[in-house]
């Protein structure tokens, strides 16, 4: 399907995906530098909160992406704050969590948080079929 800036940006108002799970090694941050990088050639304008110690989504998103704002930050207050702000200025945000459920990883759940008149879910994958709970 062909994508172009205008029709995208119009037809999406928000978009705040958060990729975790407490295991590291599962894929986690090349899920989210793909699905950001495949958001940014949609046209729309992403940033990514890397909140993995290891930062290997900074790295990779700007060597592939430069356009996409990316935060490195593993500090719980810290991920709230630039969140609200990347909230401002972005269509969408996407992050990549630590191999953990620290702090780090609930600030990203918080801040990912659904505003009034909007719809949340979360998708679970693990060994059985894809689950989907609405909230």
């Amino acid at each position: 399907m062909n994508y172009t800036p205008a029709a995208t940006s119009e037809a999406v108002r928000f978009m705040f995906i958060t990729v975790v799970n407490q295991k590291g090694g599962v894929g986690k941050t090349t899920l989210a530098v793909h699905l950001a990088i495949w958001l940014r050639e949609r046209g729309l304008r992403v940033a990514v909160i890397d909140a993995d110690g290891q930062a290997a989504s900074t790295r990779w998103i700007g060597a592939a992406e430069p356009q996409i704002t990316v935060v490195t930050e593993a500090n719980a207050d810290a991920i709230i704050e630039q969140g609200s702000h990347l909230r401002q200025t972005h269509d969408a945000i996407v992050g990549d969590g630590p191999a953990n459920l620290a702090e780090a990883t609930r600030a990203l759940l918080l801040v990912r948080g659904v505003p009034s008149g909007m719809r949340s879910s979360h998708v679970r994958i693990d060994d059985s079929p894809y689950r989907c709970w609405p909230c």
